[in-house]
């Protein structure tokens, strides 16, 4: 019996409510397997090598997993400043924005006009799981998912973990799925 089973039964006893994660139908072949293995590896690298300059150890990438391109990388800038808000999300989306908004400038100036979110569509894979700004910057950037290997560093900052849940809040107009604990063994 399934989740979804359990609920339609219980729902006519008790006051419930079902929750889809997205997780019960996410499914990858191999080679998605192995690309997704070795983007993290990546971003691992990337980190170890933020760590090493003095900031925090956390970097990421964009990826479009239709041409399965990386689209844009960063690391954290942190250095170590706890009011710092330039964590490797912040930085990439901000990078990627600026990207956008050259490429539609151009589009517009064709003729062309493209309404849509920047990171629809897209995925991030990121060494430590997004503090809740950047989980909260993710949504609005209409991210779709996001990838990550460690936990934040305090557990009770992370905005994609089973307490918070960023990624899901039903308040929100945007969700996207999350994957933790891709390939821990690197970071």
């Amino acid at each position: 019996m399934c989740i979804r089973d359990r609920y339609e039964e219980a729902k006519n006893i008790w006051p419930v409510t079902y929750r889809q994660t997205g997780f019960e139908f996410a499914t990858f072949s191999p080679d998605e397997v192995t690309a997704i293995e070795e983007l993290m590896t990546r971003v691992v690298e990337s980190a170890a090598a933020a760590r090493a300059s003095g900031n925090r150890g956390n970097a990421c990438l964009l990826f479009d997993p239709k041409s399965k391109k990386v689209l844009c990388e960063s690391k954290d800038g942190t250095k170590n400043e706890p009011t710092s808000i330039k964590h490797c999300v912040m930085n990439i989306l901000a990078d990627f924005a600026a990207s956008k908004k050259e490429e539609t400038k151009e589009k517009e100036e064709e003729g062309i006009r493209k309404d849509q979110y920047y990171c629809t569509s897209l995925d991030i894979y990121i060494a430590q799981e997004p503090c809740i700004m950047c989980a909260m910057a993710l949504v609005h950037s209409r991210i779709a998912r996001v990838f990550y290997s460690l936990p934040h560093v305090e557990l009770s900052c992370g905005g994609c973990n089973e307490t918070l849940q960023i990624n899901s809040l039903a308040s929100l107009n945007h969700h996207y799925l999350v994957f933790p604990g891709v390939i821990e063994s690197l970071a």
